[in-house]
C-alpha cells in the first residue's frame, strides 16, 4: 500500500513540475513576444518588439520607440514611382539625411510591397532606410530604423521588423 502512495506522490510532483514548466514557457513567450501594429490610415501592418511604445500614429507618420531602437514609417504620394526608381529614391533620402558609410542599395520584395534599402551611419547611430512601393495604390512609403551599431539583437529585430511589413 505504501508503494502505491509513494508512486502517486512522485507522479503528482512530476505532474506539478510539468505544469509549472508549461506555465513558465507561456509567460515568457507572452513577455517577449512581438506586438502586431496596424497603421489604419494606410492599411499597413507590421510587428515590433514588445518594448516599443507608439509616439505617433496618424496620417503623417507611424513612429515608435523601444529600448535603444526607433522605427518610423512615412507616406508619400508619387503615382509615377516604380521599381526602377525606388533605388534612386532611397539613395536620395540617404543623401538628404546625410548618412555616412552608406552600403550598396539592395532591392527587396516584401509581402506584396516592392522596395529598396540602404544602411549607413549618422552620429554613431546605425540607420536603415527603406523605400517601399505599394503597387496597389499611389501612396508609397519610406521607413527608418535606428539603433546602436554594435547591438546584434537590434540588428535581428530590425530584420524582423522589415520582413513583417505587409498591406492588408
Amino acid at each position: 500500500m505504501r508503494l502505491r502512495t509513494r508512486e502517486a506522490a512522485q507522479m503528482y510532483i512530476s505532474m506539478k513540475k510539468s505544469l509549472l514548466l508549461l506555465l513558465l514557457i507561456f509567460v515568457s513567450h507572452a513577455l517577449f513576444a512581438d506586438v502586431e501594429y496596424e497603421w489604419e490610415d494606410y492599411y499597413l501592418a507590421f510587428t515590433l518588439p514588445n518594448d516599443f511604445e507608439v509616439v505617433q500614429n496618424d496620417g503623417e507618420a507611424f513612429y515608435a520607440e523601444g529600448d535603444a531602437m526607433e522605427f518610423g514609417l512615412f507616406p508619400f504620394a508619387d503615382p509615377d514611382l516604380d521599381t526602377s526608381d525606388i533605388a534612386y529614391f532611397t539613395l536620395a533620402i540617404a543623401e538628404l539625411v546625410e548618412l555616412d558609410d552608406v552600403d550598396e542599395v539592395e532591392l527587396v520584395e516584401l509581402n506584396g510591397l516592392e522596395g529598396a534599402f540602404v544602411e549607413g551611419q549618422k552620429n554613431g547611430i546605425r540607420l536603415i532606410l527603406l523605400g517601399l512601393i505599394d503597387p496597389e495604390s499611389d501612396t508609397n512609403f519610406f521607413a527608418t530604423i535606428e539603433f546602436y551599431d554594435d547591438d546584434d539583437i537590434a540588428v535581428d529585430a530590425a530584420v524582423e521588423i522589415i520582413e513583417s511589413i505587409y498591406p492588408y
